[in-house]
């Protein structure tokens, strides 16, 4: 029941928000200490990101719309009053979200074209921090870009940085915010930090038992992330899937929200796999062998879906 009710979640909210966003992996086997299959893949897949596009990431048109009217005497600025209700909902200070927004309605009255949502450049920024947001819409939009559809939206933003690496993490984050925009649920504060924690692992080698560079671990194992990940915000996770399982607040999979793990196995013999979930039915994980920390889909991680579980 769980199972059905967990893969019908994926296949509904894959076809109704952000995109329908996909990884071009297939069904692979994921493993962590004490498993013993491997498989061997591309080191990062290019993405198939779909053609649906949602409000939330992509209707700047929206935004103009509520940040731009003419506020009667006395009462707030229209700006203001989104920055201080959004800034409720996703990691991303009041300042930086006027600056986003600004560049979006700017880049509307430019390129309307272009299409460029504020989601989009608040995740570049947290890709690139040192790329102003003025230049990085410009960018962007350049060469009459579209970010309206999955070859736009990967080509403008392979135009800051042509690496997969960072085109996972551009679509991690957005993913993320997206998703807090969608359902009016802010992400917490520990989930948040986890988040950023894990994304920017992106691109580190898939190692058995790790627990990445700063204990002197090229990379991680798919617990070892997760575990970091949430020690960065104060909260101490076991170090195994299967424990982990059994540590965290089972969440129903209409509740999914991002930071919160997504986990594969039986508990009754041995949870097996675990991974972040960004929204959108996308999930951060280190899968296996060969396979470094990435953005996959929920469904890439195999039919044995187990449950959800939610850090304290």
């Amino acid at each position: 029941m769980l199972r059905a009710a967990l893969g019908a979640l994926v296949c509904a909210v894959a076809a109704s928000t952000l995109w329908g966003l996909s990884l071009a992996v297939g069904s692979v086997g994921f493993t962590e200490p004490g498993a013993t299959r491997a498989v061997l893949g591309e080191p990062l897949p290019e993405l198939a990101v779909g053609a649906v596009p949602i409000a939330a990431l992509q209707a700047p048109a929206a935004l103009q719309a509520a940040v731009t009217p003419q506020a009667p005497s006395g009462a707030l600025d229209p700006l203001r009053e989104w920055v201080d209700r959004t800034a409720g909902l996703v990691p991303v200070a009041p300042p930086q979200l006027a600056e986003f927004a600004t560049a979006e309605i700017n880049t509307q009255a430019d390129t309307p074209g272009c299409q460029l949502s504020w989601i989009t450049l608040a995740a570049v920024s947290r890709a690139a921090p040192d790329l102003p947001p003025t230049e990085a819409a410009r960018t962007l939009c350049a060469d009459g870009r579209t970010t309206s559809d999955e070859a736009g939206w990967t080509a403008a933003v392979r135009s800051i940085q042509d690496d997969t690496a960072f085109l996972h993490r551009v679509l991690a984050v957005a993913t993320s915010y997206a998703d807090a925009m969608r359902t009016g649920i802010p992400i917490s504060p520990a989930a948040g930090r986890a988040i950023d924690f894990a994304v920017a692992q992106i691109g580190l080698p898939y190692v058995w038992g790790g627990n990445g560079p700063e204990t002197g671990d090229a990379g991680f194992d798919c617990s070892g992330l997760t575990t970091a990940a949430y020690a960065t915000a104060g909260v101490i996770l076991p170090r195994t899937a299967h424990t982990q399982y059994f540590a965290t607040e089972r969440v129903a999979p209409e509740g999914l929200l991002p930071g919160d793990l997504v986990f594969y196995g039986n508990p009754a013999t041995k949870v097996h796999h675990v991974g972040m979930y960004l929204g959108n039915g996308l999930m951060v994980n280190a899968p296996t062998f060969g396979m470094p920390v990435q953005v996959a889909t929920v469904a890439a991680g195999g039919n044995d879906l187990s449950g959800v579980g939610r850090p304290a």
